[in-house]
């Protein structure tokens, strides 16, 4: 089973808690701090409080803010670190055809929630299959060091093992 970012969390819960799903489990870029305990501390602070205002407007007003393709490309823009124009345009096309993809606001608000407090370390003490992480050296929602902690999280049987990208990054 493969997770990428907050989908790292969602695999290591189900490797975790149904280890007989899984075969092996490979995290790319997992989360190995909480947003609000990391380098993007301040711009986590501020879309929590951009989701806090959305649930307190009116339902039409706060659910068309959530879905804003201005939003969504001001937040794609401040998470990209690649200078590549052809990387940057795949980039903002995928945030552009998924962001607004989900079920409510409500649905959103508390996904929200729950990935900046969530990390694979919640679980990784219970993930019993064999374990891959794979970090770039450059993201800012987990430092190699947090990555190499969490690697010495896992338990023997995991065998997990961490290889980092240099020189990447979001």
């Amino acid at each position: 089973m493969l997770g990428h970012s907050y989908g790292s969390v969602v695999a290591a819960a189900l490797a975790a808690q149904h280890p007989d799903a899984v075969a092996a489990l490979a995290l790319l870029n997992p989360i190995c701090e909480p947003a609000l305990a990391s380098a993007q501390r301040l711009p986590a602070l501020g879309a929590a409080l951009f989701y806090r205002v959305c649930a307190v407007l009116p339902e039409a007003l706060g659910d068309r803010l959530v879905r804003s393709a201005a939003i969504t490309r001001i937040s794609s823009e401040l998470m990209m670190k690649t200078r590549d124009a052809h990387l940057r345009r795949i980039i903002n096309g995928q945030h552009a055809a998924y962001f607004g993809a989900f079920a409510s606001r409500r649905v959103v608000i508390q996904a929200y929630a729950d990935s900046i407090r969530a990390t694979v370390g919640d679980w990784s003490g219970q993930v019993t299959v064999r374990t891959l992480l794979v970090a770039a050296e450059r993201d800012d929602l987990g430092s190699v060091a947090g990555q190499r902690r969490l690697r010495e999280t896992f338990p023997p049987q995991a065998q997990a093992r961490l290889e980092c990208c240099p020189r990447s990054g979001t």
